[in-house]
Parts: C-alpha cells; structure tokens; sequence
C-alpha cells in the first residue's frame, strides 16, 4: 500500500501532483499526497520532503494557474470504456480532482466539457466539494452527469467538508485494497426487516447477521429505516460528535424521531462499505447544515464506500440479498449502484436515487464467488435456464445473468423441474443489458431446469369472472345480510371503475413494470374480494336455510316458483350408480331463474344447480355413530371457460347448529376453468340428538350461483 505524503499547504500538494515522478525517485517509494491535518489514519504510514528549488515558481502562481498546471499534468485523451475524473471549474475541490485524476491514471475532464459525450467512459468519478454540493444540490449533479455521459453510466461522487478531508477521502478511494469478504451486518426497524431474518435477527444467511447499535462494525453494514441526511435509522445512526445515552436531543435543540435504542455516531462507523437506506442521507441542498450529513461523517470516519438516496427510499426487502450477491460476484461499485438504481426504478418507479459517494471503479472484495454456470434460451415469451452444476443444498438464493434473451418486462411466473421447492420465491429485473432473475430458495437447493413464463400484464379472466360473480350474485328473498350486499355494491364499483385501465392492458399487451405494478395490485385486490365474496356468500345462504328445505320452501312462500314433471336422464348417482330423476323448475325473483335438481331413488337427493351447470355431490359414509367424527368431502367441477370464485359453508338439515360440528378442512378459493374440485368437512354429530336420518348439506356460491349438494346419512346403532 502506497504512503500517506503529507502536505503543509497546496503550494506542497500541487507540486506532489506536478512533480510525482521526480519525488518518488527521491523518495525512494510511491505514495498519494494528503493535506497535513490531525486526522491522519490510525497505523498509515506517513513521510514528508524538503521544499524543491521549483516550488518558488509555484509559490507565484494563482489558484486557478496552480490548478491548469496540475490539469495539464493529468492531461489523457478520454477513450471509450474506459473511466475518467471530473471536476467543476472553481471549486474548491478542483485541486483533489487533479490529484485523484493524475495518481489513478484518469483523464481529467471539466463537468461542462463537450469531450466527454464524444467517448462513451466506463464510469465518471466527480471529485467536489461538499460546499458546492450544499449549493448546487446533488440533483444538479446528476443531471450534468447524464447528460454529458449518458444515463447508464456509473458515476461515484468523492466529496468532503474541506480541503484536509477530501484530500484524505481521495487518498483513501487511491489506496484502498479490497478485503476478504466477511459478514455483512445489517440493522433496522422492525417494520423495514429485510428478507431473511426473523424477528429476534436471527438469519439462515452465513453472510448477513443482524448488529446490535453499538456493536463491532463489519466490513459491510446497512441501516435500514426512517431518516434525513443528519439522521438514520430513526436516530440509531446519528449526527451528534459522540455517543450519549441521552435520548431525546437532537441537532439545532430538535427532538428525536425516537428514543428506543442508543444512538451510535456516524463518525465512529469504521465499516470499509455503508448502505444507509433511509429517506435523504445523501442529500446537501435544505440540510440543517448544509456542508455537513450523514455521508460526509462516514467518510471522515474511515468508509471508503458509501451508498446512500438524495430523496424519498423505498426499502425493499431483497436490495440487501441483491447487492450482496453482486458484490461477491465481483461488480464494481459503481455497476452496483447502476444496477440497484434500475431494480428500483422497475419496482418503485423511481429514477436514479441511489447515489454512490466513492470510486466507481472500486470493487468490495478481493475473492470472487461466481455463479454457476447456467444455460439460457427464451422467445419473448418463457425464458428456460438449465443449471449446469448442483446448487448447494443449503443456498438461500442465487442471481443468474444472461443478456441473450429478448424478454420484455415482466410479469412472470416460474416453474421448476424437478418440483418446485417449498417457499420459493422468483424476481426477475432487468439490470442495464442483461436480465437478471433472483431465486430465493426455502430449505434445500434446486437443480436441472428453471422455466419463467411472461404472462400479460394483467388477467383478464380474473376480472371477468369477477364481473360474472357481481351480476349473478343469487341473494335469497329472506337474506337480511347486509354485509353481503355491501361488499358486492364496493366491488362492483372496483370494476366499473378499474374497466378503462385493463381494457387498455389487454388491447396493449405489454406495459411498463410501474404500470404493470399498478395493474397487478389491482388484479390481486379483486381476486382477494372476489374469493371473501363468494365464501361470505355462501354462508349467508347456509344460515338461511339450516332449518328450511331449500329454494322451493323460501320462493313458495315468499315469490312464485314453478315446476315441471321429473324425468330420467343420462346422468347416474355418484354413490349407487343408478340412473337420477332430474326436475327442471324456475324460481322468479331469484338470478339467474332456471334450475334442476337430480335425486335418486335410493340415496335421495343428490344435487340442485343452475341449468346445464356441471354436478356437485358429497361423498361420506352411509353410516354413522353418534359421536363419532367423519370426513366429508364436496366434488365437483367448473364447467364454464372462466375460472370461478368458489365459497362453501355447510349445515345439517332441521337440526340446531349446537348438535353438530362442522368445519371445512380445505376449499380452494379459485378454480380454473375446466378443473375440479374437492371441498373437505371435518364433521360430527352430537351423541343427544334423536334421528334415524338426517341430512348433510353443502351451500356452494359458484361466481354467485347457488349450487346444493346433499348426502343423507343413516344413524348407526351400537352393537
């Protein structure tokens, strides 16, 4: 590792960028010149030098003659892909730009140069006073750095309170060499836990733990949680100069966003990398200091790396297992923060948010652990990796990328072959050129071929189907259930409202993924209140008729229902097998009206549905004891080529609700269109009641259609 030159003035700093060649031949060994201060790194090295004979001629030159003859010291032609440092003409850290410029082998470019569009660099690192910052504001900076080197280009800001600090922090980015990677540690609020920890911080992650406030510091650390840019992690990352266990009092006599934890000062962090996600921790421009935030305290601390948002933070719950897994797969800081800022562009809609304060260039580890090697193929339409070596069974996740692809945005669904894991999670972002999928893998690993579908934007069946529930919504004469009624009225508004938005998805077929968030969010509130609709619907209708027949007691009574003679036909009875009697009827006052109901002769009723609507029947013992708990299961089939919102409830027929114990084990919320179903009843009858017969009913609302299944069960007598 270089020396630490230590430099009296900027006469002496000038002159080590001017004269390099010369000091390091006199000197005897290379170094990185720093501005003399009290400051200097715990254990550097650090040698000084005896004026030369040419300082004199500088002594006489102005600050900006002594900044052009450093410049033109670090004069390079800029050449495509490769990086280059910028500085802003009569800032005070302009000289610090020469000098990283000139010791890291960098073009040295003004911000409002022309040279820099002509070549495309690799990454721009700005060298800037914090001063500038707090008067530009880090937004300006960021504008003037995608216009000139284009959107996608990795930038990094060196920036520092002073001359003496930025010095050190240049100095620091010039002689930083990687570490073996460590653990990383992490500390949040409790309503911003990222994946991977439970409660008490415990992780499955060997590289992720959780850090107590004030516990050792780790080569990488997040604080994760509310903030500004004198406050993180609401409060435990403070401003203050030392730790306190005083409580409330903040900066300029405010007082704390909390007060649950000790407060641990930023300029004590000694973590070589540091995420803050928080809400403005790289943000000059407004601060109640404006030369001075949280960021500018980590680097006086000793960070070389610090990743922090200018504005509003969306903490997502992967960033941690994302950034991590590229930092060990070696990406520069500067792709990290290029491609963090894309994942989060795609979930938030955001843009360019993430700042990075230190060489883009830099990379975290000094070992690489790349990622297996995997097979990629796909149309636009599904997307296939074949792993080509065994994962280990104890991984929690892994990244694959691949550019030759020519997916859109998502969403996708993933399958897996061999089956799919428990618990596993897929996220597929699209980082710069490459497509870039996350699996989160639950208790073991997975291997052989991973297959992603892309399915439009939004399901238009999901929606349909929704609309089919609402207008076929069968509420008895007699239901004075008023929560019914409600939750239909607030859905159907849901879909009148929400009918221009995917109309257009579906005629457009694609959308942007902050669209299509949008658009899965509402996909995803209508299925759910569809799904509570249909079950709280159904029990609705079991309560009102528990101690009635069916429709044709409620609707003689109550409307006008009209009959037909009963006659065979082709269908048979599920349990003897003999041919059923079927009755057509129409009940008004009932949507929609025409019915059959199917009986046999020998087990009795069997069923009653809409007309030409598929069978439900219930399969159970002929026989059973008082007492004795049974198994009861609901079958049927969604005959319609729409899925279907399915709710059940069951009742035994003219007996009171306290005689008996029914419970549905398992009823699935949808059914896809042409597939079956079985509806489960864990059931038993009170010992007390006095019945030689009686009859288990099913209530069914089948996208608002009522359906009834019924079994008649013998009661069986001891031995």
């Amino acid at each position: 590792m270089e020396a630490l030159l230590v430099c009296r003035n900027r006469i002496e700093y000038a002159a080590s960028i001017v004269d390099r060649r010369e000091l390091e031949a006199r000197l005897g060994r290379s170094f990185v010149p720093v501005f003399a201060d009290d400051c200097a790194p715990a254990g550097a090295q650090t040698i000084s030098y005896e004026p030369s004979s040419s300082m004199a001629s500088l002594a006489n030159l102005s600050d900006r003659d002594l900044f052009d003859l450093c410049a033109r010291t670090s004069q390079r032609p800029v050449e495509d892909g490769r990086p280059i440092c910028v500085y802003v003409s009569d800032d005070a850290g302009a000289l610090c730009a020469a000098a990283f410029a000139a010791y890291s082998d960098r073009p040295l470019v003004e911000l409002d140069s022309a040279s820099i569009v002509e070549e495309r660099p690799s990454s721009v690192t700005v060298v800037v006073s914090s001063e500038l910052l707090a008067t530009k504001g880090t937004e300006w900076l960021q504008q003037r750095v995608r216009a000139l080197a284009g959107g996608s280009t990795p930038f990094g800001i060196l920036t520092a309170r002073g001359e003496p600090a930025l010095s050190r922090f240049v100095a620091r980015s010039l002689r930083r060499v990687p570490a073996q990677r460590g653990v990383a540690e992490m500390v949040w609020i409790p309503e911003a836990k990222p994946f991977g920890f439970d409660e008490s911080g415990g992780t499955r992650f060997a590289d992720m733990r959780a850090m107590d406030a004030r516990g050792p510091s780790a080569q990488v650390l997040y604080f994760r949680g509310h903030g500004r840019e004198y406050c993180a992690q609401s409060g435990r990352l403070c401003s203050r100069p030392a730790w306190s266990d005083e409580m409330r009092a903040c900066v300029h006599g405010l007082e704390c966003i909390a007060d649950e934890w000790a407060r641990k000062p930023a300029r004590d962090v000694r973590s070589d990398v540091v995420f803050l996600e928080n809400c403005k921790g790289g943000r000059f421009l407004g601060g109640l200091d404006p030369f001075q935030n949280l960021t500018t305290m980590l680097v006086e601390g000793g960070a070389s790396t610090v990743f922090a948002s200018s504005g509003r933070y969306y903490a997502d719950e992967l960033t941690p297992l994302l950034s991590l897994r590229l930092m060990a797969d070696g990406w520069t800081f500067g792709r990290i923060a290029r491609a963090l800022n894309r994942f989060h562009e795609q979930r938030f809609g955001t843009l360019d948010y993430v700042l990075l304060f230190g060489d883009p260039e830099g990379t975290p580890f000094a070992d690489r652990e790349p990622m297996p090697e995997l097979e990629a193929t796909g149309d636009g339409l599904e997307l296939r990796f074949r792993v080509g070596a065994p994962i280990a069974s104890d991984a929690e996740f892994f990244l694959i990328r691949r550019g030759a692809t020519s997916l859109d945005d998502g969403p996708y669904t993933c399958s897996e072959h061999p089956p799919e894991p428990s618990g596993m999670r897929a996220l597929l972002l699209r980082l710069d050129d490459t497509y870039a999928v996350m699996i989160v893998l639950g208790g073991r690993g997975a291997t052989g071929e991973l297959v992603f579908h892309r399915r439009p934007p939004i399901d238009a069946d999901v929606f349909a189907a929704a609309s089919h529930l609402v207008e076929r919504l069968a509420v008895l004469a007699t239901a004075e259930d008023a929560l019914v009624q409600r939750r239909a009225s607030a859905l159907g508004r849901v879909l009148q409202d929400a009918g221009a938005a995917v109309a257009m998805a579906i005629r457009r077929g694609s959308a942007s993924m902050h669209e299509n968030l949008g658009l899965s969010s509402l996909e995803r509130n209508v299925a759910d209140a569809a799904s509570d609709l249909a079950l709280q619907h159904a029990r609705s209708v079991a309560r009102e008729v528990a101690n009635v027949g069916w429709l044709e007691t409620i609707y003689a009574e109550a409307g006008r229902l009209d009959h037909l003679p009963e006659t065979y036909g082709s269908s048979h009875c599920p349990t003897c097998e003999l041919p059923l009697l079927s009755c057509h009827y129409q009940v008004f006052g009932l949507r929609p009206d025409h019915r059959e109901r199917f009986e046999c002769e020998r087990c009795g009723a069997v069923c009653d549905v809409l007309s030409g609507s598929s069978h439900v029947w219930i399969e159970a013992p002929s026989q059973v004891a008082l007492g004795e708990r049974f198994e009861a299961r609901v079958r049927g089939k969604n005959g319609t080529d729409t899925r279907l919102y399915l709710g059940a409830a069951a009742t035994i027929g003219y007996i009171p609700t306290s005689k008996y114990e029914l419970t549905a084990v398992n009823c699935p919320a949808v059914v896809p269109a042409g597939g079956e179903f079985t509806i489960t009843f864990d059931c038993r009858l009170d010992e007390s009641v006095r019945a030689n017969i009686y009859d288990l009913r099913a209530i069914l609302s089948m996208n608002g259609a009522l359906a009834l299944a019924n079994r008649s069960i013998m009661y069986k007598r001891p031995a």
